[in-house]
């Protein structure tokens, strides 16, 4: 290994020490739970316009995965016109977000697509897709469908520059994860290097490790996911867990991450936070100037967190230990977040959203 590797991995760790020292005795960021529908939310995107758009299926669930919009304050609840493609045997929209130019981008589901040639005898596609709230207008902005997918495991995130014409999506199967570039036109392998600190024995290159057949179940290879490119264009950030290499069955599951910072041209990521447990909902604020994210970290607790990439600083947002959380969005103003969470007691499946008053810790970096 280069001794400038070496410099760059013990800064890293030096870095991430820094970071995890006990916090002092901070104040959770004021909570209001929306009064919406009582049913089961998934993800959630916060728009420009003012408009949350969530996946929501009532009590008790037919699994229908549509998507609805509806105002911060709960009021104009209702689902969007989105059209079933008729080619497909079911046709699913999920994994709403906030694209650059402000509309919404989305995922449709196709199970059993006529389309494509299969993956592993698996029919199913997902085409990456915008809609406009305003017109109706429906593109969809990748021309090629991830094929191999389904609503259970597959696409977990799609991110993209703020021109929109490339982007990074994560894809998993429980066992693998990892993570692909994207165009207007294409898809291809990310091929970025990962180590994490200075183990050796704990690198490897990425590639896009679902789209062949993995008898090895990617004992070889870490997990990586939830890419997450800033409004500014700058940063890409994402989840990454060497930790994982070698560690197969269920204890694969239980592998902590660390968190990543990579600049788009260059693509030599730097770790930033380690030893994350079971952590999701990646999100920039539209400053880009902050990180949102679930996670638990060592010494820290179980919390939804702030993290500041250019001082470290972490702010606690609210606990995780009761709940279960399924996305974490921004208000465009950078001053609230709105999230998805489950009580780990409900037997129905029932969510919540709920709004996080952040302005008083986005204000102290």
């Amino acid at each position: 290994m280069s001794l400038r590797r070496v410099l760059a991995a013990l800064a890293g760790l030096l870095l991430t020490a820094c970071t995890l020292l006990p916090p002092p005795d901070q104040p959770l960021a004021p909570e209001q739970r929306i009064a919406a529908p009582t049913g089961y939310y998934g993800s959630v995107a916060w728009l420009p316009s003012n408009w949350l758009v969530v996946h929501y299926e009532p009590i008790p669930r037919k699994r229908e995965y549509k998507l609805y919009r509806l105002r911060p304050d709960g009021t104009d609840f209702a689902q969007l016109p989105l059209r079933e493609d008729p080619a497909c045997r079911l046709t699913r929209f999920v994994q709403p977000h906030a694209l650059p130019d402000g509309r919404l981008g989305f995922q449709k589901l196709c199970l059993d697509d006529p389309r494509v040639q299969p993956v592993h005898g698996n029919y199913d596609s997902s085409y990456v897709s915008a809609y406009d709230l305003s017109t109706g207008a429906v593109e969809t902005l990748l021309a090629v469908p991830i094929i191999g997918v389904s609503a259970g495991h597959g696409v977990n995130w799609v991110t993209w520059n703020p021109a929109l014409t490339r982007g990074m999506f994560g894809e998993s199967n429980g066992l693998c994860s990892s993570i692909a570039w994207m165009t207007r036109t294409a898809i291809s392998a990310p091929r970025i290097t990962l180590q994490d600190g200075w183990w050796p024995w704990r690198r490897w290159r990425v590639e896009r490790n679902l789209e062949s057949d993995r008898r090895d179940f990617c004992l070889s290879d870490g997990k990586v996911g939830w890419p997450a490119w800033s409004p500014d264009g700058q940063l890409i950030a994402f989840f990454a867990s060497p930790q994982a290499i070698g560690v197969g069955g269920h204890a694969r599951a239980d592998v902590p991450w660390n968190l990543y910072l990579m600049n788009p041209a260059h693509q030599e990521p730097r770790q930033v936070l380690a030893d994350i447990r079971s952590p999701s909902g990646l999100a920039w604020s539209p400053d880009s100037q902050w990180l949102a994210f679930v996670g638990g970290l060592p010494r820290r607790g179980d919390h939804l967190w702030l993290f500041h990439p250019q001082t470290t600083t972490l702010h606690r947002v609210a606990k995780r230990e009761a709940w279960y959380w399924y996305g974490v969005a921004w208000s465009p103003d950078g001053l609230q977040l709105v999230a998805v969470r489950e009580s780990k007691e409900s037997e129905e499946r029932q969510s919540e959203l709920v709004l996080f008053d952040v302005s008083a810790l986005v204000a102290a970096p």
